[in-house]
């Protein structure tokens, strides 16, 4: 992660000979897209050629906390979502993404959609000290996981960064089980990923009956024609 300014910045994307910071599309991530070894292997995965430079900077984001999305994926885990939070301060990764890696980015997430959020409703600063007009993040397609309040990503008190994907698993598991009295979330983490990899769709419809989905409280942009309002999900 560099951590010298945009000015460094700059210049090493200039030493590589890739697209410019005025070129690309500034994402915050919330989930797994904060390693820069998950998007190195998304970009080999889609076949990305040539100078794949991507810079990455801690920031901070009001207004904005990490929950789960209610889906599973492909592989049975449940990943992590953004979620409108007021009152909430959240540190996270800023990347910024060429045209060819934003589109990659975008094909590898089909349970996610690429939103827009500004300084007026979530106000982001880098760890440059620069505050961006506007942003854009993945907000799941199918809502955050809830109990009431949205279920937050568990953090370790000492960085707070999330815990590794094992055990931040095996917490949710063992909370899902006890919320919905399911067999399917007992065991270890990598046998219920396995297990639920079977039949994720039946996981979407468990939480949904059992009231445990919630709107992620983020705005979306109306389908073309249909006015220059926002909406919430």
């Amino acid at each position: 992660i560099l951590r010298d300014g945009l000015e460094g910045v700059a210049r090493v994307l200039t030493a590589e000979g890739t697209a410019p910071l005025p070129d690309r599309s500034l994402v915050v991530a919330v989930g797994s897209n904060q390693s820069p070894a998950v998007l190195a292997a998304k970009y080999r995965r889609f076949g990305l050629a040539g100078p794949v430079a991507t810079p990455f900077l801690r920031c901070t984001v009001h207004a904005l906390a990490v929950g789960h999305s209610a889906h599973v994926s492909a592989r049975g885990y449940i990943a992590a979502a953004p979620h409108h939070a007021p009152g909430a301060v959240t540190e996270l990764v800023a990347t910024w993404f060429d045209a060819a890696q934003l589109e990659i980015i975008d094909r590898s997430e089909p349970n996610y959609e690429r939103i827009e959020l500004t300084q007026e409703e979530h106000p982001l600063e880098l760890s440059t000290g620069d505050r961006p007009a506007r942003f854009e993040v993945y907000a799941s397609r199918w809502g955050v996981i809830a109990d009431g309040p949205p279920l937050p990503v568990r953090a370790s008190r000492a960085d707070r960064v999330p815990l590794p994907f094992q055990t931040g698993q095996q917490d949710l598991f063992g909370l899902l089980g006890a919320l919905t009295g399911v067999d399917a979330f007992s065991g270890e983490a990598a046998e219920i990923c396995a297990r639920l990899a079977g039949d994720p769709a039946a996981v979407g419809t468990l939480l949904r009956e059992r009231e445990l989905v919630v709107p992620d409280g983020l705005p979306r942009a109306l389908p073309p024609g249909q006015g220059g309002e926002r909406w919430a999900t």
